[in-house]
């Protein structure tokens, strides 16, 4: 992944929901699952890297007679901050009980569209976002643990190939 983002998004909300597959389908798709809320910094990256060239020549040394591009998809990244027992069996798989989790030792892969409320109240919808979860930092009583994400923004479906969506008002709201 490319080490600088291509924007900083800062954060209001998020909240997940299941894949969306059409564009009809943003505007009855109900984002009731909230993200846990405490970003780290309040914000997350975005990230694309440079598309990968292929040429095509008659000879080797002679200059290609055609050049494709293979697109890479767009990446955000973050963390997340102060999660509950349960946001932690949640996000990171594995089970949670009164004041214990047990985590999972298989990295849990998240499959989900996501809306992304901008501190401007303008609003992101990514409608098939893929990725994990991880811990990083100190767990236990007084400290703060974060739980760094990374997410794949990946086409909606074969027949609409969108990526994301970025409107000044909220889609979702009918």
């Amino acid at each position: 992944m490319s080490t600088k983002p291509i924007a900083v998004l800062r954060i209001k909300e998020a909240y997940f929901a299941a894949p969306i597959t059409t564009k009809d389908a943003i505007a009855t798709t109900r984002f009731t699952e909230k993200a846990p809320f405490h970003f780290d910094g309040d914000e997350v990256g975005l990230f694309r890297d440079k598309p990968e060239k292929f040429e095509v020549g008659v000879h080797e040394s002679d200059s290609p007679i055609y050049v494709t591009y293979d697109g890479v998809p767009y990446k955000y990244s973050g963390s997340f901050t102060s999660l509950t027992y349960a946001q932690m069996a949640e996000l990171l798989g594995g089970t949670s009980a009164e004041g214990s989790v047990e985590l999972s030792a298989d990295v849990k892969r998240i499959h989900k569209s996501v809306k992304l409320v901008m501190s401007d109240n303008s609003v992101i919808v990514i409608p098939n976002a893929q990725g994990f979860v991880t811990l990083s930092g100190k767990v236990g009583k007084k400290s703060v643990a974060t739980f760094p994400f990374e997410f794949e923004c990946l086409a909606a479906s074969p027949t609409w190939a969108v990526a994301m969506g970025i409107y000044d008002t909220d889609p979702t709201q009918s």
